[in-house]
């Protein structure tokens, strides 16, 4: 059911950018792509922000690996590093102890990245960025700033 409903969120969100960018006239577009895909990263963060004021966004987590994946899966892009520590981090994961939050998703990410959870990880490092598996490489080298 959540899955149905989400899958008509994103079909209905990706009908309204492409209506927005048919709206701009053909020498703006470029612009105006750049400036949805803004918005979007934008709102992705202000929920983010607000679900970590509003209570643990991440409790239900045991572990940290479900964390990170849930975190890029709200950000929508791969991330660096240092990026997916602090969010998961500050996010609610395990609320009280940032510090030992911190170690535990470092930790973590080494373990599925280059250690002995390699070969059953749902996360995947390409160059400096860190996403989801299944996402495709091309996404890792999108840059949206030169949109």
């Amino acid at each position: 059911m959540a899955t149905e409903v989400k899958n008509i969120l994103e079909q209905t969100q990706a009908g309204i950018f492409r209506e927005l960018i048919e709206l701009a006239p053909r020498e703006k577009r470029a612009r105006a792509v750049h400036l949805v895909e803004q918005y979007g990263e934008i709102a992705r963060a202000i929920s983010m922000l607000g679900s970590s004021q509003h209570g643990a966004r991440y409790a239900s987590c045991q572990y940290p690996i479900d964390a990170i994946v849930l975190l890029l899966q709200d950000m929508g892009r791969p991330a660096p590093a240092a990026e997916i520590v602090e969010g998961v981090a500050t996010s609610g994961w395990r609320p009280g102890n940032d510090a030992l939050n911190r170690g535990n998703v470092k930790k973590s990410l080494k373990q599925y990245l280059v250690g002995q959870a390699k070969s059953k990880s749902p996360i995947k490092q390409v160059g400096d960025l860190i996403g989801l598996i299944e996402w495709d490489d091309q996404i890792f080298h999108n840059d949206l700033s030169t949109v």
